[in-house]
């Protein structure tokens, strides 16, 4: 389909993108910590003092509010997020429940986040919603 033809077909070509236009790093602990998200998540409150935010998708995540856009747009455009596929991962590896998985990747959260978040960037409108 040509309106995907820039779509990365894999996480390496998103890494290598990334660096080259942006000069960063992606970093998703689910492909190279030995173990699960108990794990890291108490790593970063007990070592920078995180404290989980109020709204995050998935709820209880370290994700920001800009995370909410690329998962209602990812949903609305490919059916899925990376979060499925993750989830589909530990899923495959015997570290998550399919029923868990799905309680996790359910989409509870009202559009009306959609446009504060815009709202706050200056931007007006969303036509994608």
């Amino acid at each position: 389909m040509p309106q995907y033809k820039r779509f990365p077909h894999s996480m390496e070509e998103v890494l290598s993108k990334a660096k080259k236009r942006f000069n960063s790093i992606v970093i998703s602990p689910h492909w190279f910590l030995p173990y699960g998200p108990e794990e890291y998540v108490k790593v970063i409150k007990e070592e920078l003092g995180w404290k989980i935010p109020v709204l995050s998708y998935p709820a209880g995540s370290t994700n920001c509010l800009l995370n909410f856009m690329s998962v209602y747009l990812s949903m609305k455009n490919y059916g899925y997020t990376h979060y499925h596929v993750e989830a589909s991962k530990l899923i495959r590896e015997g570290l998550l429940l399919r029923e868990d998985a799905l309680k996790q990747l359910e989409l509870n959260f009202d559009k009306k986040i959609l446009f504060d978040i815009t709202s706050k960037l200056g931007i007006d409108q969303f036509e994608a919603l």
